[in-house]
């Protein structure tokens, strides 16, 4: 299990909203012989996040995760990011099923990557950060638990968002777009029935009324 909160996050977007196999931290086994500016430590590297899409069984996904490359770090961030993309490729050769692989495709993850780094990232290198990190993991991964209230989480990330969910104070915008879900189905939603296809706590029923209004009677 992938032990930073970010990698976390991004692991479970991956299995649980792209239904991807994931591999966390696999270990690249070979040891440093030195520190250098882009190995601070003699340490064994590993992959961040691997994934496999089952339809797509010949490519196979090396993820790196980058939570702390932002528009204030320095230039060192983005020469060690780049070292890292290039070995990964080298690295993945030595996995012990990449004869059955054709593809080897690289990803980057991040919160804010500053433009003078994604610049000089190699094109075939899809790159996951910003508005566009929001928008495909951070708000899929929410309305996941959202659609699914009594999901079982086996997962610290998920158990808080489900947390979160249940009592009503993530974003408004997530609930809202569940409550035009369920108002499809039900043209009658009342307030009380909401509150429980919502998975809500009991109290919940006037925030409740509220959704159904901004649903029901504005341009949402």
């Amino acid at each position: 299990m992938a032990y930073h909160p970010f990698e976390r996050i991004c692991s479970l977007w991956l299995e649980r909203v792209k239904h991807h196999f994931v591999i966390e931290n696999l270990p690249i086994r070979f040891s440093r012989q030195k520190r250098t500016k882009f190995s601070p430590t003699t340490a064994t590297t590993d992959f961040d996040l691997i994934s496999y899409d089952l339809n797509e069984p010949r490519s196979i996904n090396l993820c790196e995760c980058k939570s702390n490359i932002n528009q204030t770090f320095h230039t060192s961030s983005r020469t060690r990011l780049l070292r890292q993309l290039k070995d990964s490729l080298k690295h993945s050769k030595k996995l012990p099923f990449m004869n059955r692989i054709k593809t080897a495709k690289r990803f980057v993850f991040g919160i804010k990557i500053a433009d003078r780094i994604k610049k000089k990232i190699p094109t075939n290198v899809v790159v996951i950060e910003g508005k566009t990190f929001e928008t495909d993991v951070l708000d899929n991964l929410v309305l996941l638990v959202g659609r699914d209230p009594k999901i079982d989480p086996k997962d610290d990330v998920l158990s808080i968002i489900r947390l979160f969910w249940h009592f009503g104070i993530l974003n408004e915008k997530y609930y809202l777009e569940r409550t035009k879900e369920l108002l499809q189905k039900d043209h009658s939603l009342s307030p009380a029935r909401l509150r429980k296809g919502l998975g809500l706590v009991s109290y919940k029923t006037d925030l409740c009324e509220t959704l159904l209004g901004k649903v029901k009677y504005s341009a949402y």
